[in-house]
């Protein structure tokens, strides 16, 4: 059982913030994919000669059917290419925790740290602001 720590699974909390991070880091994704390709992914209308001569362009993405401006560029503007670099991202990083117990461990300690880091800043702020209204 990969998703087993100490006896106590990790939690469904950890995996939807995991699953927010991954979702953010598909966006990052999507973004640099559109913003810094200095060349066209796409270099003519026929897609199986793209799969061929261009590196940007692959038999998944004419599979998936990512979608490209005019001049062969990766479409910022586009929902499909943000939907599917997101979710194809969350779903890599869900089978990545699902699978590897190590990862899986990582992942929710630094979750809780976190967490609990916050939790004590937020602590720290609420006593000063105390300490200046003189409350105490």
């Amino acid at each position: 059982m990969p998703l087993i720590r100490y006896g106590v699974p990790m939690t469904f909390f950890n995996f939807i913030i995991a699953m927010g991070v991954f979702a953010v880091l598909g966006v990052i994704g999507h973004v640099l994919r559109a913003v810094v390709n200095l060349y066209p992914d796409r270099l003519s209308d026929k897609p199986m000669m793209d799969v061929w001569v261009s590196d940007g362009y692959s038999l998944d993405d004419h599979l998936l059917q990512v979608e490209y401006d005019d001049y062969g560029f990766y479409r910022l503007d586009s929902r499909r290419n943000l939907m599917l670099t997101t979710s194809l991202t969350m779903l890599g990083g869900f089978f990545f925790l699902a699978l590897d117990a190590a990862a899986s461990n990582a992942i929710s300690d630094l979750i809780n740290t976190g967490l609990a880091m916050m939790w004590d800043v937020a602590k720290l702020r609420l006593a000063e602001i105390r300490m200046q209204l003189g409350l105490g």
